[in-house]
């Protein structure tokens, strides 16, 4: 999404400096997060927060449409919690869990991006890479959101974390992965990575070819399941 001209903004919220600054801004009725950078990292609309703005977390819940009946869901990554917000209001009977590095970010994500709350969901505050080995159980749906106003969290994408994530999946469980402004070597490198633990993949490029998301997962699935659970 092309950065919004800055007389068309109502700054909300600023906090930090340099790379580690933290804004939230209203424009033409939806709201939106940056990280250092006129990049939009989350975008919301106030008065119905659980729509999808933006095209990448739209691509990303296309995971429900190849497990259509998640009852448990793990975000690394918060953002503005564009994405609780979907799974909260369209999934009811869903657990969501969030691992997020910085209280900041969540602090932001409830006071202006209007986060639910509740025994539903569960925020873990701290770095996912020492958050993640400590996590039980099995997951139906991972999403790896963790980005900066680089692109997304590199350290997330290494081989002993990963193997870490796919250990967590259920038998049928996706695992979805932003990779956004990733070097083609990286995504190489991480699809070797993945093809190890989850080799069924499929993935979603956007219209700018700026966002690639990947679904991986050890079940394969047929483009006429999606058309028709789409279509459902």
């Amino acid at each position: 999404m092309p950065a919004p001209r800055s007389d068309d903004l109502l700054q909300l919220y600023i906090a930090g400096s340099g790379e580690g600054r933290i804004s939230v801004v209203d424009r033409a009725g939806l709201r939106a997060l940056h990280f250092a950078t006129p990049a939009i990292q989350s975008l919301l609309d106030p008065q119905a927060p659980e729509q999808l703005q933006l095209d990448y977390t739209i691509a990303m819940a296309l995971a429900t449409l190849i497990h259509t009946t998640p009852q448990r869901v793990l975000l690394i990554g918060l953002g503005g919690g564009s994405l609780v917000h979907f799974i909260h209001h369209y999934f009811p009977a869903i657990k969501i869990e969030v691992i997020e590095k910085s209280p900041t970010v969540i602090q932001v994500a409830r006071d202006y991006f209007f986060l639910p709350e509740g025994e539903r969901i569960q925020l873990h505050c701290g770095d996912a890479q020492q958050v993640i080995p400590t996590l039980t159980g099995q997951y139906d749906l991972i999403f790896n959101d963790a980005y900066s106003d680089q692109g997304p969290d590199a350290a997330l994408y290494a081989t002993g974390l990963h193997q870490q994530i796919a250990h967590l999946l259920g038998k049928q469980g996706v695992l979805v992965s932003n990779l956004w402004q990733r070097r083609i070597e990286d995504n190489l490198a991480l699809l070797g990575v993945l093809k190890q633990h989850l080799p069924e993949m499929a993935y979603h490029k956007d219209k700018t070819a700026r966002n690639l998301v990947l679904f991986s997962s050890r079940q394969a699935w047929s483009k006429p399941q999606w058309v028709q659970r789409s279509a459902a």
